[in-house]
């Protein structure tokens, strides 16, 4: 943790610099995980800060990184000496963890929303019937099976989003639901990407292409994309290795 948080007299100064932040260039606000800069911990540690950055605060500088998929999908934030007021910091000084765990919690939940999903479905069989794949086909069946998946993350979402309601911490239930997300996201992109190929693999597109809506090319984008959501929100083996320590009691 080498971005440093100084709590002076009339506020909090940041400075240091964060790589692989999602989508920041579109962001007002930033999250900001830092250690202070003064003092220690009982075991060495330097005590952590969440701060909330404007992204239009001076000394805040923004840089997309373009991934292979021709995405800036993530960028480079640099934080030269940003002072803001003390109200910015999320929790007490020195709580951080408690705050950005808590945090990470929620995004696991509400990342990739059931809405999300069944909006994708929903192209996905616009797309199927403007390629005019029959009701044989592989894909036809997987979007059935993707239906019925999607309607139980919509039902378990609503059971997480109950517990926080009334004021529970879903704990290792959040988890599951990052696993439930991420296998789902990738399901659905490699449905989608494989029923384009085998379509222009056996039919002339040229006759009916102007019909087709511009968001059928977006598959190809989508798929890589979904290739890091075992990853991004909490990589999936730190998922299973929370619940399986759960299960365990540790």
């Amino acid at each position: 943790m080498r971005t440093r948080s100084s709590v002076v007299t009339d506020g909090v100064v940041v400075r240091g610099l964060k790589v692989w932040c999602s989508f920041a260039q579109q962001a007002d606000w930033l999250l900001v995980l830092t250690a202070l800069a003064e003092g220690r911990d009982d075991r060495g540690h330097r005590p952590l800060v969440v701060v909330a950055v404007p992204t239009a605060a001076r000394g805040v500088t923004i840089t997309p990184l373009r991934m292979l998929n021709g995405v800036p999908g993530f960028c480079e934030v640099a934080f030269d000496d940003v002072r803001l007021p003390l109200d910015h910091v999320l929790g007490r000084p020195g709580r951080g963890w408690q705050v950005i765990t808590t945090v990470l919690r929620a995004e696991r939940m509400a990342l990739m929303a059931p809405a999300r999903f069944e909006y994708r479905l929903a192209q996905l069989g616009q797309m199927l019937d403007d390629l005019r794949i029959e009701p044989g086909h592989r894909a036809r069946a997987e979007l059935a099976t993707l239906d019925v998946d999607v309607a139980v993350h919509r039902a378990f979402t609503r059971v997480l989003l109950g517990v926080v309601a009334d004021g529970g911490d879903p704990g290792p239930l959040a988890s599951v639901s990052k696993l439930l997300w991420s296998r789902l996201d990738q399901r659905v992109a490699e449905t989608g990407l494989a029923a384009l190929g085998d379509a222009a693999e056996s039919a002339d597109l040229e006759p009916f292409l102007p019909r087709v809506p511009p968001a059928w090319q977006e598959w190809p984008v989508e798929y890589w994309q979904a290739r890091a959501a075992s990853i991004y929100g909490g990589a999936d083996p730190v998922q299973r290795e929370v619940l399986a320590r759960s299960a365990i009691g540790h």
